[in-house]
């Protein structure tokens, strides 16, 4: 019987590193799905770009961080994450770890920092955008 307690212990040893295995690969795809919106937020507004829009986008507001854990909050400090950029031609929107807002969105989201993200904020985890 030693045996069969040993064959056993490895299956349930396997199943249980398979389900890790997958939730560890699955667990990048939903923390970064769960940081790319915000509520609220006036219907019709430019969601902007690289482009024009400029006056609209003043307007929305990416701040909301009520969904996010302590330490997803103190990420978006330590990156000094901010609505608007004080940098010339670096915008979240032409950084590369930017994602584009879902339909219906006005914020964005980042690869990186969790929370909505405005397309013309900045972050000190700025790239460059490659072609």
């Amino acid at each position: 019987m030693p045996d069969e307690t040993q064959k056993t212990s490895r299956r349930s040893f396997l199943q249980q590193l398979t389900v890790l295995g997958t939730a560890g690969a699955i667990t990048p795809f939903v923390i970064s799905a769960c940081g790319g919106g915000t509520e609220g937020g006036e219907a019709g507004e430019a969601t902007g770009g690289e482009t024009g829009g400029e006056t609209a986008e003043a307007s929305i507001s990416c701040t909301d961080t009520s969904g996010l854990t302590e330490a997803q909050i103190q990420m978006r400090e330590n990156a000094q994450y901010v609505d608007a950029s004080q940098q010339p031609d670096k915008y979240c929107s032409n950084c590369q770890l930017y994602k584009e807002p879902v339909a219906g969105e006005q914020c964005g989201g980042c690869q990186v920092i969790a929370g909505p993200i405005h397309p013309q904020g900045y972050c000190n985890l700025w790239v460059a955008k490659t072609a």
